[in-house]
């Protein structure tokens, strides 16, 4: 298993900011958003790496059995961003989702998947668990790459990505 940066960070909502920092494989930067309060913060969207070797009108796919993130948690503060979830859309056209009420400060936390799934997309949002707006930071996003993978038909991620505005 080797840990693999996206390809591609994209944020339809607009309410993002230096997204691809969350990519570039530097811990001391981050892509930041504005969280309402008592809400979750817009999701930012994770594509796979694409090897290219199918041609352009394939899509990233990655065999994936594990993420990681490292995220900003107010640690000190109980009303602050506290909570993170992450979304793995897969090839098979459900998700797998999770949800942490803790997870450490500017460090990695892991979501081992106890299993091996094709993912085509994955989404991370946060939530402020108290009054007033907060700014959620992640400084980067990682998949765990468990094999290499064969042409992947596009027309999965393409719908996700459409289906939800991501596009």
């Amino acid at each position: 298993m080797s840990w693999i940066s996206p390809d591609l960070v994209t944020d339809s909502s607009g309410f993002w900011f230096d997204d691809e920092l969350a990519i570039d494989d530097d811990t001391d930067t981050f892509a930041y958003s504005s969280v309402d309060n008592n809400s979750w913060s817009q999701e930012l969207t994770f594509i796979p790496p694409y090897d290219g070797e199918f041609g352009e009108d394939e899509t990233s796919c990655i065999i994936c059995n594990k993420i990681r993130f490292n995220a900003y948690r107010n640690m000190g503060n109980p009303y602050d961003i506290r909570r993170a979830k992450v979304r793995l859309f897969l090839e098979t056209g459900g998700y797998i989702e999770k949800i942490w009420t803790t997870y450490g400060d500017h460090s990695w936390t892991e979501w081992d998947l106890e299993g091996t799934y094709y993912v085509n997309v994955a989404l991370i949002s946060f939530y402020n668990n108290g009054p007033g707006g907060k700014t959620a930071k992640l400084y980067e996003f990682d998949f765990g790459k468990a094999a290499a993978r064969g042409k992947v038909n596009g027309s999965l991620a393409t719908s996700i990505l459409v289906n939800r505005g991501l596009t």
